[in-house]
């Protein structure tokens, strides 16, 4: 008798196991992205990370200890062209069925229906997660260059979390306001990474990229706060927006803003002397790396 309960114990949690799952990956999720690759089960995602970190912290840098640092200029020029390209599509996806700025402070519920637009608004989701996905590549060429140094928990933190929450909003969101986080975000990734293009041909330019370098980090923290407040607007009472995604996504956006405010602070107001100033260079790979804003040497 107790082999008997002990049994219909266990099959009884098994069964409520199953039916949170269900309840969580199909039922909470919106059904038109069941077929998307990569959406519908989670074990991709997961993989997909635990790929990322082996390959990373693990696999390349054990094959490059005993070989020579890799250049991979033209594959980080590509690199670059192909995510402000990348960045511009994914606005272009999003305006073309009917992304407004209403989005930022209008409740925008999220729309489930079989329409165009709203599916479009599915599309282009899909495609900005696919877009975080192809980012992941940035730390493996890294590890390749063996430049360690820029390979800091945070930078990887950033971009399994944009993966995440890309993720997340294409799986969950149907096209509701917090949309906006991925046109702002694409926004400073096209400066961002014609920044980054344009430092690779900085003996070549006839202008420092230092008074741009602030600027850009000015962009981020704007950015930053401006998905705050789009979150402040997404989670009043009367809009039915998921709760859990403004939740999740809000704290990080709080770290991250103190971060950049830290460094702003440190690197643009403040008088240092040289030796100050070689310790907030070599710093400034742990701060900067939450959005990608270090530099590439």
């Amino acid at each position: 008798m107790e082999h008997e309960g002990a049994i219909h114990y266990l099959l009884h949690n098994v069964t409520s196991l199953k039916g949170l799952y269900n309840f969580l990956v199909d039922d909470l999720a919106d059904h038109r992205t069941r077929d998307l690759p990569l959406l519908h089960n989670p074990l991709w995602i997961i993989g997909c990370i635990g790929l990322y970190l082996l390959l990373v912290l693990r696999i390349v840098p054990d094959i490059m200890q005993e070989r020579k640092a890799m250049q991979l200029k033209y594959p980080i020029i590509v690199y670059d062209a192909f995510q402000m390209l990348g960045s511009a599509c994914s606005i272009y996806l999003f305006y073309r069925h009917g992304w407004t700025f209403q989005y930022f402070y209008k409740c925008r519920a999220p729309d489930f229906s079989n329409d165009k637009d709203s599916i479009g608004f599915i599309y282009a989701a899909y495609f900005t997660f696919l877009l975080k996905m192809s980012e992941l590549i940035e730390t493996v060429m890294y590890a390749l260059r063996k430049k360690n140094a820029q390979i800091s928990s945070f930078h990887v933190y950033h971009h399994c979390y944009a993966l995440v929450t890309s993720w997340g909003f294409a799986k969950y969101g149907g096209g509701s306001m917090l949309s906006y986080t991925i046109i702002v975000n694409s926004i400073v990734h096209i400066f961002m990474y014609a920044y980054y293009l344009s430092s690779i041909f900085a003996k070549q330019l006839p202008f420092s990229l230092v008074p741009v370098k602030k600027l850009i980090t000015l962009l981020q923290i704007t950015q930053l706060i401006t998905v705050l407040i789009n979150l402040g607007f997404a989670m009043r009472p009367d809009c039915p927006v998921p709760l859990g995604h403004c939740l999740f996504h809000g704290p990080n956006m709080a770290l991250q803003i103190k971060l950049f405010a830290d460094f702003y602070l440190r690197t643009y107001t403040s008088r240092k002397t040289e030796k100050d100033n070689l310790l907030l260079t070599s710093n400034e790979v742990v701060v900067n790396v939450a959005s990608n804003t270090y530099k590439r040497k």
